[in-house]
């Protein structure tokens, strides 16, 4: 009878999916966040083990909550002020093995950490199929990756991972794509890492199994796909994308000794009630059956119609938590610029214990051992915004060449939109591309400011709107559609 009941569940849920398809589009819904750099990076792992340092150095995204003794408690009450999370209802935490760059052989072997990335959890639900999808429950955690059950089907190009090399050519970004992980040997403007996590779900937190079998990919790795036997409810999928800014080619290799396969782990923090009410009422938007990527939704932005998160105003000032504010709080070891990678479960230096109930300034002193600044890249090279006076391929200087920081009424206010979703100041900059030298080298990373676009756009300029749909940052500094939210909005 058992063996019946999970294939009529199975047939059931098979015909459910082919029914919500019928109607001639689809009804995916993908919410967009865009976290500008890591927290940090430790070798920490809050779901793994509370009492010691992890196997190896992981990088996270969220709030600096990176000591493994935190909590869901932890994560929801982390003041604003020390979490990278675009949005003060979210302070979940995201975080995979970190990525290092490898120079030299033998005794000259150097592993250098990779410390500026940026990444954008892409959430993903269809609420035309059964079983529905559920908000991820207090305390909820997974760790899931490549070598998983199910992982090979699915996602955008018929998988759930991928790993693309891309360039800007004359404004267009052109893009090589590998379906496992791959780091290319050649530069690349940026490498992009992607991974999508499962949502079928046994109703467990996760927090007392191995954190992996609590979760199952669908049937057919799809979002909206029928879920196997024993996992009768569904969460969201968490697309966790990676990218390096001005790849270097070469050799790289991740914190675990991996070359081409890819873990992902999330904590889930979101306020109480809020992830529900995204999942109910923010409807979607315009697509073709089984699309895999429809315009971001849920969150202000290009095209969105429909705002459901509050911005978080202090993410652009946040810096990386320092390597010796790393050392001094959670393991005191070197994880940058090292000769061979910490590795080992409860391992190496004792974990400190946690001397503190919450985030505040006098935790984050930054004595020394800091990452490159945010003028520099990996090597301490500047890539300070472009002051020389030259004009983009449009002949329209840059905005504020003096570098005044000042609006044309001598003011550095916002732009007089009333939405309180979105917070846009003109004089605030966003990633534009590269400057290169005659060889293409890129020599620095050009921005721009969001009253420059706004001009674009007034004069009837059709790139503006080229710009507004980059999906890339650069360091400190966000894609235009963030950054300028209001700007790119297509119905202003």
């Amino acid at each position: 009878m058992r063996v019946i009941r999970s294939i009529l569940h199975l047939v059931t849920t098979i015909l459910t999916t082919t029914i919500s398809k019928t109607d001639g589009q689809g009804q995916m819904v993908k919410m967009c966040l865009f976290y500008p750099r890591p927290a940090g990076h430790a070798r920490s792992d809050p779901i793994i083990s509370q009492l010691c340092p992890a196997d190896h150095v992981h990088t996270f995204y969220g709030p600096l909550n990176l000591h493994p003794n935190t909590s869901y408690n932890d994560l929801i009450n982390s003041p604003p002020q020390y979490s990278s999370s675009p949005f003060l209802e979210n302070q979940s935490l995201y975080w995979h093995p970190s990525i290092y760059r490898v120079t030299g052989s033998g005794a000259s072997k150097t592993y250098t950490l990779v410390s500026y990335l940026d990444s954008s959890p892409y959430y993903r639900w269809d609420n035309s199929v059964e079983p529905r999808t559920e908000a991820f429950p207090p305390g909820f955690r997974m760790i899931a990756g490549t070598t998983d059950a199910g992982s090979g089907s699915g996602g955008e190009m018929g998988s759930n991972m991928f790993t693309e090399c891309c360039d800007f050519v004359n404004g267009d970004e052109q893009c090589q794509s590998w379906e496992r992980l791959y780091f290319p040997t050649q530069k690349c403007d940026s490498v992009g890492i992607a991974f999508n996590m499962p949502t079928c779900w046994n109703g467990q937190l996760g927090d007392t199994n191995n954190h992996r079998d609590h979760m199952a990919f669908t049937i057919d790795g799809s979002v909206a796909g029928a879920c196997p036997p024993g996992f009768n409810r569904r969460l969201p999928q968490v697309q966790l994308f990676v990218r390096i800014p001005n790849y270097q080619g070469g050799t790289y290799q991740l914190s675990d000794g991996n070359t081409n396969e890819w873990h992902v782990d999330f904590f889930g923090g979101w306020e109480a009630g809020k992830l529900e009410d995204i999942i109910e009422n923010c409807s979607p938007s315009e697509q073709e059956i089984d699309e895999f990527n429809p315009p971001c939704d849920c969150t202000f932005g290009e095209e969105v119609r429909q705002s459901f998160l509050t911005p978080n105003p202090n993410v652009a000032n946040l810096p990386t938590m320092c390597a010796s504010d790393v050392r001094r709080l959670i393991v005191d070891e070197p994880i940058d610029g090292i000769s061979s990678l910490p590795r080992g479960t409860c391992a190496g230096p004792t974990l400190i214990p946690k001397s503190y109930d919450a985030l505040s300034d006098d935790l984050y002193v930054c004595t020394g051992g800091e990452y490159p600044g945010p003028d520099e890249d990996e090597d301490g090279q500047d890539v300070s915004e472009d002051e020389d006076g030259s004009e983009d391929e449009d002949q329209d200087q840059d905005e504020d060449e003096e570098g005044d920081g000042e609006d044309e009424d001598g003011d550095d206010g916002e732009d007089g939109g009333d939405n309180d979703s979105c917070i846009e100041k003109k004089s605030a900059k966003f990633f534009y591309g590269y400057k290169r030298d005659s060889d293409g080298t890129i020599i620095k990373a050009k921005k721009k400011r969001c009253k420059w676009l706004k001009k674009q756009k007034n004069k009837g300029k059709k790139k503006w709107k080229k710009i507004c749909r980059r999906k890339k940052g650069y360091e400190n500094f966000g894609p235009a559609k963030i950054v300028c939210c209001e700007t790119c909005a297509m119905s202003s």
